[in-house]
C-alpha cells in the first residue's frame, strides 16, 4: 500500500476478497459512542479538536468499508468495570453504522452533532438485543506485549522506510 490515507487503496483491498480491520482504543470508541447518542460538540473550545479526530476516523473507516474492531478499548477499561461492556459494544456497533457523511460534518466542523435521523437509522440497524452479553472477566494473557508491538509498527508505518527497514527496526 502506497498511501495509507487514500481510501481507494482500501476499497480495491475489499474487491479483491481482502478484510481490513482496524483496532480501535477507547479515546476513539468512547467519543463515537457520545456522537451517536446525540452529544453536541462547541467547535470553538480546544478539547472539541479529538472529536473530531475521532469522528473523521469513523468517516474513514464507514467509508472505506473497513473492519471496525473495538474490542481493545474494552479490555482497556475492564479492569475497573465490566457491566458497562455490553451496552457499550451495543451503541459503538450503531455508530458503526452512521453514514460516513454526517461524521465528517462533524470532524470538518460543518455540524457540531450526529443529525438525529441518522442516529435513529443507526438505532434500526442494530436494535436492542443485538448484541450478546459480553464476559471481559477472563484476563487477556500478555495483552501489554501485544500492545506494545501494536505501537511499535504504527510508529514504524509514519517513517518512509522500506518494507526490510520496518523489519530490522
Amino acid at each position: 500500500m502506497n498511501d495509507p490515507y487514500d481510501i481507494l487503496e482500501y476499497l480495491k483491498a475489499t474487491a479483491r476478497g481482502i478484510e481490513v480491520r482496524a483496532l480501535l482504543d477507547r479515546n476513539l470508541t468512547s467519543r463515537a459512542i457520545r456522537l451517536v447518542h446525540g452529544v453536541t460538540i462547541d467547535h470553538g473550545q480546544h478539547d472539541s479538536r479529538a472529536t473530531r479526530i475521532a469522528a473523521a476516523c469513523m468517516a474513514f473507516l464507514i467509508a472505506a468499508d473497513i473492519t471496525i474492531e473495538p474490542n481493545v478499548s474494552l479490555y482497556e477499561a475492564a479492569e475497573n468495570t465490566v457491566g458497562w461492556a455490553t451496552n457499550d459494544i451495543l451503541w459503538f456497533r450503531r455508530a458503526d453504522h452512521v453514514d460516513p457523511r454526517a461524521y465528517a460534518d462533524v470532524a470538518l466542523g460543518r455540524a457540531s452533532q450526529i443529525p438525529e435521523n441518522a442516529c435513529k437509522d443507526a438505532v434500526q440497524c442494530v436494535p436492542d438485543g443485538a448484541v450478546t452479553a459480553i464476559d471481559l472477566s477472563a484476563e487477556l494473557r500478555h495483552w501489554r506485549c501485544h500492545y506494545c508491538t501494536l505501537l511499535k509498527i504504527a510508529g514504524l508505518q509514519r517513517h518512509s522506510l522500506t518494507p526490510s527497514d520496518q523489519l530490522a527496526r
